[in-house]
């Protein structure tokens, strides 16, 4: 599971470690916009699931989170200016 960032240079996040915070105090693209923790993936059961902590304000094509939702395969990952495309590798197994 990867995200890549929409804009160029076109960065991949490897979603190895879990759960995964996005935001200035760890994993940024550089967006002053984004809070310190703005959203996490968590992988359970072989899905990611991703969260808007303290309802920063995150949207996964175009629909605000209002609660945890799985990621699918060419989701659109907004936070601020940021926007990530959520790949599932072939090779990725459960769990």
């Amino acid at each position: 599971m990867v995200l890549v960032h929409a804009e160029p240079p076109h960065p991949v996040i490897k979603l190895t470690d879990s759960p995964l915070e996005f935001g200035r105090g760890s994993l940024t693209t550089g967006d002053a916009g984004l809070s310190r923790r703005h959203f996490l993936i968590d992988r359970k059961e072989g899905q990611a699931w991703i969260s808007d902590c303290l309802r920063n304000g995150t949207w996964v094509n175009g629909a605000r989170l209002s609660e945890p939702a799985i990621l699918c395969d060419g989701d659109l990952v907004q936070a601020s200016t940021s926007v990530l495309l959520f790949i599932r590798l072939t090779t990725d197994q459960p769990g």
